[in-house]
């Protein structure tokens, strides 16, 4: 009998030493970084795609149950030579949705609106005038843009001469009265309850935010989502200072096949899309805030669920592979199964993020270069690119290390074999 307790002591020990114990491993689950071999794989990654792609920098942020991982590649500002850091922060353009919407159900959680009010019980007649059908349509249907309100970024409103900065659309101070006026008198974008992408949908969520609350928008994102989450490295710059600013974002903005770097004012430029566009962040908030919506740690599990209740919107012929949009979030087919993604372009910053639910992965990547001002240059199949190889590398460390019960079983076996080999004869 003492042989067996013996034998059960240095069986908990070396349990103890692998570490595989279920709740110390809980405890520290998201705080360990990754291994140096993965690290160091991950970061070659990010650094050829980087060189290969001709982008200044990049950073990319991804969480994973084995552990995270922020890196850099490149140069955040090419004049000066100045090497991208882990935690710089960009503009995340359209990724700005994802934090809107969520702002938005939070509102909805705590009562102050529901996805099927009518937006003109929060909007102004002024405002409502500018939208075809405006009395008709609901929060739900601004969220997963079913509304078919005309895109204001849409047509001939937002161009851009190389010799004329001073009057560039995309570089001047917009407010979003101004951007919602921008449809007036322009036909709907598409019928009422069909998908149709629209920035305008965004802008007008922002405007509800702040009725529903008599509040800034960025008080309201604060409040609700990056004080709780710990999100230091975020900021709404239409109506807050970014205190240690933001990277300079590059395009080519005269198609001569130079980058540039016009903005010298980047707080006017990432004005012009507010709460469909304008968040500044870097990618481990990004990560950390995906990662935390869609495990459940921001909203009540039915208000999650209409999240990612998605709409039909047709085939993509993107890397992505999009099939539906829920409420500020896009769901993808891709290789490695279901995924659940934003992507974003403004002048100068691109952005991505994809969290894989039947993989547990969360992963981010931001740019700074927009391919060109007035075309639809993209750096989307760059950045799908970095993500799933990075994606790619951690599934492949994941299947070489064994499961813990693996490994308990092993060391069960093994104690039991001890025994069988010292256990006195009778």
């Amino acid at each position: 009998m003492q042989l067996f307790w013996q034998t059960v002591k240095i069986a908990i020990a070396t349990l103890a030493i692998l570490g595989i114990a279920d709740n110390a491993k809980a405890a520290t689950l998201n705080n360990n970084p990754l291994s140096d071999d993965l690290t160091q794989q991950l970061q070659s990654i990010l650094a050829r795609n980087v060189r290969e792609s001709g982008t200044p920098g990049a950073t990319v942020s991804i969480i994973t149950p084995e552990g995270t991982w922020t890196g850099a590649s490149g140069f955040s500002n090419l004049a000066e030579g100045i090497p991208m850091q882990p935690d710089d922060q960009f503009n995340i353009a359209s990724v700005t949705k994802t934090f809107t919407a969520a702002t938005v159900l939070k509102l909805v959680d705590e009562g102050r609106l529901s996805l099927e009010d009518n937006i003109s019980q929060w909007l102004s007649p002024e405002v409502i005038g500018y939208i075809p059908d405006g009395d008709k349509m609901t929060i739900r249907q601004l969220l997963n843009h079913t509304s078919g309100i005309r895109n204001y970024t849409d047509g001939t409103a937002f161009q851009c001469d190389p010799a004329d900065l001073a009057n560039c659309d995309y570089l001047r101070e917009w407010q979003s009265e101004e951007l919602i006026a921008l449809i007036d008198g322009k036909p709907p974008g598409a019928p009422l309850g069909t998908f149709s992408y629209s920035n305008t949908n965004y802008v007008l969520l922002g405007e509800i935010a702040e009725a529903a609350t008599q509040s800034t928008y960025a008080e309201v994102l604060h409040s609700r989502l990056l004080a709780p989450l710990g999100l230091d490295d975020t900021f709404y710059p239409p109506q807050e200072m970014v205190p240690s600013g933001f990277v300079p974002g590059y395009f080519d903005l005269n198609g001569d096949g130079d980058l540039d770097d016009p903005l010298e004012d980047r707080f006017g430029s990432v004005k012009l899309l507010t709460t469909s566009g304008g968040l500044v962040s870097n990618a481990e908030d990004v990560s950390t805030f995906i990662d935390a919506l869609f495990t459940g740690k921001v909203l009540k599990p039915k208000t999650l669920e209409e999240m990612l209740n998605f709409v039909n919107v047709g085939g993509f012929s993107d890397p992505l592979g999009r099939v539906g949009y829920g409420l500020g979030v896009w769901k993808a087919q891709t290789s490695f199964g279901t995924a659940w993604v934003h992507d974003g372009a403004n002048p100068g910053y691109e952005s991505q993020y994809v969290y894989f639910p039947d993989l547990n992965i969360t992963a981010t990547v931001l740019t700074n270069e927009r391919r060109d001002f007035n075309r639809d240059g993209s750096l989307a199949e760059v950045d799908w690119q970095i993500l799933s190889e990075s994606v790619e590398i951690v599934l492949q460390d994941r299947q070489s290390v064994p499961e813990p019960g693996m490994v308990v079983g092993a060391i069960a076996i093994s104690a039991g074999m001890l025994l069988r080999r010292k256990r006195p004869t009778s």
